[in-house]
């Protein structure tokens, strides 16, 4: 990587923004000898998956009649035949072929995680008719999935379908190697650090690991020209599969918050062997990620304990978002910018803390990321793209409600600021705004760079454009109202849960409206202008509660605790936090510093928002699509700002990083912009320096290090993030 300044064509892909034009060199294929080479035949292909069948059912058979060994080695033939096989096939009876091994990855993991959502459903559904009144009991279950796997490979038959793969691993260098080692030892280090707080020991590997992260960040984006672009998603994924297993990990019990309803519903469903909404009519009885699917996945893979259903294995499914992301980032930036826009994405506070407690909406974030993946990926056709998204579609609104209204209010203002009639107003609006802000971008020497060729990008521009809603690559009116059709079909028809988003609307419009008062709610708009917040606020929180469940008079409508199971635990609250008068003027600058640097993060943002909508050079980074999709985005987020509820109703910071799906990119377009104004020379660099800063900042690792904040629960015991969080015997 070149030491000097950069200009647009750094940001780039090199295939522009489409993926068009040329590609990186398949492995195998330029010249440099294999590590690993695996080739099948249909033939070899169909044979193994049927093998593969007939040993995992007579090992489940043997399970069922109490065999010793036999759920062990059923482990991993039923690993492959719920999450690998049935996604590989239907990704093949859609035509998809992909180019990386990541990205056949993310794809085939989707599809799996949807076939087992519509398995389960159908035969929760049916075979209750039947006379099978357990239709989620371990041997219907076991034949039904048995069955279907066998269905895709008779429609593949049929269909002449090539079920052929090759795997090639090209051999890399000394320094690649031992870079593809690290992140593997980052994991290990991250659930034995976790292991070592459980037991009440020091925290020292776990701030090892952070540190890691760090340095490893820093060398894969030093190191960038010289390293496999398989390696930038492969470290993306291991670093946050490490940061999540330290957190969910945490305690020798399932812990957090919501992670707790979530496991109740998912015991509810299991117990009955059915799924019903009628067992609890609620909204996290609704999601079928957290009912459904756990049920499934506990009596097709027995070996595995119900609690690390949630704890690491729905954590290995997450740790894919941020390898999609990585991909679909890449349509827009090289690997380097995109690998520190993902980096953003992870150093946010809802990643680093509450995330591994919040298993129904890790999963509804992966069909949001999925379903914009694939709609902008140019090699698919236009029929693949919306089977997958629609299959996608579904799963995400199975998985999580919040999120999958999100996304549909994304893609519906994008498609009214497309009418004619508004399109013109916001014509009118942008020529206005462009005024004061065409001076100052002109002053600007990014702006100024002249202009790039971009002939072959216009041109495959216009051949992948569609008719509808003349977009790109967006989905358009049919695909959304279908998508919304379906969310209020299974929201109000089929569980009849819509009161969660109706009580949200009119609770609002009463705040709105003066009837509650904004007074009500703290968080909003102007704690958004407050730059130091109240940190002892927790503190007294947590003190109320354990005072008001614990002893004096009872002011809560919850049952008071039973004495005998509190009293052996005495709750440890941190009341000596960072702006204490007996702080020192050390840790006081720290945390102001901390603070400023979280507010020039965010205002990076603006900058690469402002500059990506309003410069002449943008169709060097973007089209046309990202930026309706960014501005949407934007909107929703500035919605949440000045609506107070949302904000404490919902949890801002949870919206905000699924919009961050989105604004991660004009983040570090902002942080070049903002940075070669002072310097030209080593802009990436400083770049990336800033933001794994941000990480090691969020993570709380340079807190832990100088004494300042609250301690997180994923390195340190007993605290106040522990106290709150972690489940004890009792």
């Amino acid at each position: 990587m070149g030491a000097g300044a950069r200009s647009a064509s750094d940001f780039q892909s090199p295939g522009g923004p489409n993926g068009s034009g040329s590609r990186e060199t398949p492995s195998g294929q330029d010249g440099r000898p294999l590590l690993f080479q695996l080739r099948s035949s249909n033939r070899i292909t169909v044979i193994g998956i049927l093998l593969l069948s007939v040993f995992y059912g007579l090992s489940m058979l043997a399970w069922t009649v109490d065999i010793p060994g036999s759920s062990s080695v059923a482990l991993i033939p039923g690993l492959i035949l719920t999450m690998v096989i049935p996604g590989y096939l239907l990704v093949r009876l859609t035509g998809m072929r992909f180019s990386r091994l990541s990205e056949s990855i993310v794809f085939v993991i989707g599809a799996a995680i949807f076939f087992l959502f519509t398995a389960g459903l159908t035969v929760n559904t049916l075979l209750p008719l039947i006379g099978i009144e357990e239709p989620l009991a371990p041997l219907p279950l076991v034949l039904s999935v048995l069955a279907l796997n066998c269905f895709l490979l008779y429609l593949a038959k049929r269909r002449k379908v090539d079920l052929a793969f090759d795997i090639e691993v090209p051999s890399v260098s000394p320094l690649a190697t031992v870079l593809f080692t690290i992140p593997l030892l980052l994991v290990a280090g991250s659930v034995m650090g976790a292991t070592n707080l459980n037991n009440g020991g020091s925290n020292t590997l776990a701030m090892v690991v952070l540190a890691c992260i760090g340095l490893l960040s820093l060398a894969v984006l030093f190191l960038s020209n010289r390293l496999p672009a398989s390696l930038f998603p492969y470290t993306l994924y291991f670093i946050t599969l490490a940061i999540l297993l330290g957190i969910s990990l945490r305690g020798w019990l399932i812990s957090g918050h919501d992670i707790l309803y979530e496991y109740s519903v998912f015991q509810l469903t299991k117990d009955h062997a059915h799924w019903s909404i009628d067992y609890y009519r609620d909204a996290y009885n609704s999601c079928l990620s957290i009912t459904i699917l756990p049920t499934m996945l506990s009596a097709l893979l027995p070996k595995i304990p119900d609690q690390l259903i949630f704890r690491v294995l729905f954590q290995i499914l997450f740790a894919l978002v941020p390898v999609a992301l990585f991909l679909f980032l890449r349509k827009y930036l090289s690997k380097g910018y995109a690998f520190l826009a993902v980096l953003f994405f992870i150093s946010q506070p809802p990643l680093l803390q509450d995330f591994a407690f919040m298993t129904r909406q890790e999963l509804a974030l992966f069909f949001n990321i999925l379903i914009l993946l694939v709609f902008a990926t140019g090699s698919f056709s236009r029929r693949q793209r919306y089977m997958a998204a629609t299959a996608f579609g579904i799963s995400m609104i199975w998985s999580h409600y919040s999120t999958t209204y999100i996304a549909i209010m994304t893609f519906l203002l994008i498609l009214i600021a497309r009418n004619g009639r508004f399109k013109s107003l916001f014509g009118s609006l942008n020529r206005i705004l462009v005024l004061p802000v065409k001076h100052i971008l002109s002053r600007i020497s990014f702006g100024r760079l002249k202009t790039l060729d971009l002939t072959a990008v216009g041109d495959k521009k216009a051949e992948s454009e569609t008719k509808e809603g003349g977009s790109s690559w967006l989905p358009g009116w049919r695909y959304v109202l279908a998508l919304l059709f379906l969310t209020l079909f299974w929201n109000v028809v089929v569980t009849g849960t819509q009161n969660n988003f109706t009580t949200f609307v009119s609770s609002m419009y009463q705040n709105m409206s003066g009837q509650k008062g904004f007074d009500e709610y703290r968080a909003g708009l102007t704690d958004q202008f407050k730059i130091f917040s109240r940190v002892d606020k927790k503190s007294e929180l947590v003190e109320s509660y354990v005072s008001s469940h614990t002893g004096g008079d009872n002011t809560t409508l919850s049952a008071r605790y039973a004495p005998d199971t509190w009293q052996s635990y005495d709750p440890h609250i941190d009341t000596k936090v960072s702006l204490d008068e007996d702080s020192g003027d050390p840790v006081r600058v720290f945390y102001f510093s901390g603070e400023m640097y979280k507010k020039v993060a965010k205002a990076f943002i603006i900058v690469g928002l402002i500059w990506l909508l309003f410069s002449r050079m943008v169709p060097l980074i973007i089209d046309g699509d990202f930026k309706s999709l960014m501005t949407a985005n934007i909107f929703i987020l500035m919605l949440a700002l000045v609506l107070p509820l949302f904000s404490a109703d919902y949890s801002l910071m949870r919206a905000y990083q699924q919009l961050l799906l989105v604004l991660c990119l004009p983040a570090v377009v902002g942080s070049y912009i903002t940075l070669r104004i002072f310097i030209k020379r080593y802009t990436f660099y400083l770049s990336a320096i800033f933001f794994v800063l941000y990480f090691l900042l969020l993570s709380s690792f340079l807190p832990q290090k100088f004494g300042s904040g609250y301690p997180q629960t994923h390195l340190k015991n007993p605290r106040l993030n522990y106290d709150i969080n972690n489940s004890h015997q009792s």
